[in-house]
């Protein structure tokens, strides 16, 4: 949970303040994105997480970004 709001927040700085669209290209198991690449930079001195990790959590924001307001609520 505690990546996952990293990620919600790591997103919400890169789309409102950098005025960046947060995504992600994996391909074998690597993100392949710059917003990737920020996350992965929050993460390195705080824990060792994996990429498949932040990959994941990645990937579910990106999917609760996409749905219309109400459904977001219920989902978080």
């Amino acid at each position: 949970m505690a990546l996952q709001n990293l990620v919600i927040h790591a997103a919400d700085f890169w789309e409102l303040d950098l005025k960046r669209r947060f995504r992600i290209d994996y391909h074998k198991g690597a993100g392949l994105t710059l917003a990737f690449e920020f996350v992965k930079a929050l993460l390195k001195p705080i824990d060792e997480v994996t990429d498949t990790q932040i990959i994941a959590a990645t990937r579910t924001e990106i999917k609760l970004r996409r749905l219309p307001a109400m459904q977001k609520r219920q989902a978080r």
